[in-house]
């Protein structure tokens, strides 16, 4: 356990500084995310073990890459984007002409950044299927390829995400769907 903790201090520490964020440099954040980290070890070892987060190298990557995209909670996108922020994150759907009509209206966004693509039909799919979980499921498709994979209808209780033990299942699941454990440097 001691290795894995400094791993994962290491990894988050240089993810930390190379993306010029903060969040994880004090010993407090530390200190509560190991806590965290520990609990769900215990309580999931077995699933860990089934989906071969099982060394101390891909441990500390799946936990690192949790404790970026959620902080180690199972969260939901909540998309609540200002004037600034829809240019800076999506230019590719907004430009100074229409951003107004979208800023700060979490669903019309999802729907327009998320609508008509990764499996999204209806007009309010977007909304419906934005990010949630330990890592942010997005997209009907990746909803319906979990639900079949691991017995759970997703596609029409989304919010089922929201659950820690939902939201772990998920999360193992994409990480060994995305075969990230077969990266180089995973597998030791």
């Amino acid at each position: 356990m001691i290795i894995l903790l400094c791993v994962i201090v290491v990894i988050v520490l240089i993810a930390s500084l190379l993306l010029g964020g903060d969040a994880f440099l004090s010993s407090k954040a530390f200190e509560v995310n190991f806590v965290i980290i520990r609990n769900l070890e215990k309580k999931y070892k077995t699933k860990l073990t089934e989906y071969e987060i099982n060394t101390p190298l891909r441990r500390a990557h799946f936990w690192s890459q949790l404790a970026h995209e959620s902080g180690l909670r199972p969260i939901q996108e909540n998309l609540n984007y200002s004037v600034y922020g829809l240019l800076s994150v999506f230019p590719k759907y907004f430009t100074h002409v229409n951003v107004m009509e979208y800023a700060n209206k979490p669903e019309k966004i999802a729907n327009k950044v998320y609508g008509g693509r990764m499996g999204n039909t209806e007009p309010s799919d977007g909304w419906k299927y934005r990010g949630r979980g330990y890592i942010q499921m997005t997209g009907k498709d990746t909803y319906k390829r979990l639900s079949d994979a691991v017995g759970v209808d997703y596609v029409s209780d989304p919010d089922k995400l929201l659950n820690d033990p939902d939201a772990i299942v998920a999360a193992l699941w994409f990480w060994k769907d995305s075969r990230i454990n077969g990266i180089p440097g995973h597998s030791s």
